[in-house]
């Protein structure tokens, strides 16, 4: 007799179709990780990069495969760092079917905030001794003439397109969110509540 297919879960976009063997990958996970796991809360911590993303993509995308529903914790300590991988966070962020909480501790900062407060509203969070910046995003153009157009291009656009988030994450309007990350704006838990940030502070 033919084995009836799983159906998969994922049916919100068709294009994308996950092909990880999920059972597998656990095992590169240490002990502390899968208890977290279990309890679906997934820490982010260090500098954004390529292999933070994949990291936290996938335990995402692993806890979106099982039966249960309920909302996923993201804990944020980070700098900052790429905005593509933080951008690929989001994009993961959005497409998940389990509601993502996010909390900030120690520090949340260019990417990190920006992770914070694209969490589940009313579920974003921070301890109370947590900083959390924002700002523009940062790059250097060298190179032949048009070579440096069209990286100040690409800066430009990923400065639009933050600043767009930022203005629906906080319910600020844009021109105020593009004048206040013109430079480092250091906030405190208390402050980044007012701003919009957060919705919350963890006593």
């Amino acid at each position: 007799k033919k084995k009836k297919k799983k159906k998969n879960k994922f049916k919100k976009n068709e294009f994308l179709k996950i092909k990880y063997n999920y059972k597998i990958n656990l095992i590169y996970l240490n002990e502390t990780e899968k208890n977290l796991l279990s309890k679906k809360i997934i820490p982010l911590y260090g500098a954004f990069d390529d292999n933070l993303a994949e990291n936290v993509i996938f335990k995402i995308l692993y806890l979106n495969n099982l039966e249960e529903s309920s909302n996923i914790l993201l804990v944020i300590n980070s700098p900052g760092g790429s905005v593509s991988s933080g951008l690929a966070i989001l994009d993961i962020i959005n497409y998940s079917q389990n509601p993502i909480d996010t909390v900030c501790i120690a520090m949340a900062a260019s990417m990190g905030a920006f992770t914070l407060s694209a969490g589940n509203l009313n579920g974003r969070g921070s301890f109370p001794n947590s900083r959390i910046m924002i700002h523009q995003p940062l790059g250097g153009a060298r190179g032949e003439v048009s070579d440096i157009e069209s990286q100040s291009n690409e800066i430009l656009y990923y400065k639009l397109l933050l600043s767009n988030y930022l203005s629906e994450f906080t319910k600020k309007n844009l021109k105020t969110i593009m004048s206040d990350t013109d430079r480092d704006f250091f906030m405190s838990s208390k402050e980044a509540l007012n701003y919009g940030l957060i919705d919350l502070i963890i006593n």
